[in-house]
């Protein structure tokens, strides 16, 4: 289970679309087992008997000039990989009146701009508005509404 991997797929018969010589056709997706990197490696808390049957593998360079290592399963003829359908076999049921009432709170919310104000009665502060005030808001710009010759006459007091 450590190493098992789960593909999904939204055909039954987990077949992927490609393009082939300027043709899309359909081929079967691959599944293969994990492939860890060393530090992930580390966390899966193998024991020595199973840390022995895999070996650590660098892969060739990329245009960057990184080296990636993982860690490879020796023998992966050991595994039988299965297919098995994954069926959403439960439906919650939905209370039809109740989703109409929530449908008319989120239009009113929306449609009179009253979302900013629920942010602020929920978190104290609004946060739509809070990120771009950031400096701004901290730290006003000091010659804003001054005229030049104010501008002028404070930098000559600064230099005396």
């Amino acid at each position: 289970m450590k190493i098992n991997t789960h593909v999904y797929s939204h055909r039954k018969d987990f077949r992927v679309r490609k393009r082939k010589m300027g043709r899309r056709i359909y081929v079967v997706r691959k599944q293969m087992l994990m492939e860890p990197p060393p530090d992930s490696f580390r966390r899966m808390k193998f024991t020595e008997e199973e840390k022995a049957f895999f070996q650590l593998v660098e892969d060739m360079p990329d245009q960057k000039g990184h080296i990636y290592s993982r860690y490879v399963f020796k023998e992966p003829w050991r595994f039988v990989l299965k297919v098995r359908p994954n069926i959403i076999h439960k439906v919650r049921i939905k209370d039809f009146a109740l989703e109409q009432r929530m449908g008319d709170i989120f239009d009113y919310l929306e449609s009179n701009d009253h979302r900013c104000r629920q942010k602020k009665l929920l978190y104290g502060y609004n946060r739509w508005n809070y990120h771009w005030q950031g400096e701004e808001y901290h730290n006003p710009n000091p010659i804003k509404n001054k005229t030049l010759l104010q501008i002028l006459e404070e930098a000559k007091e600064e230099l005396l």
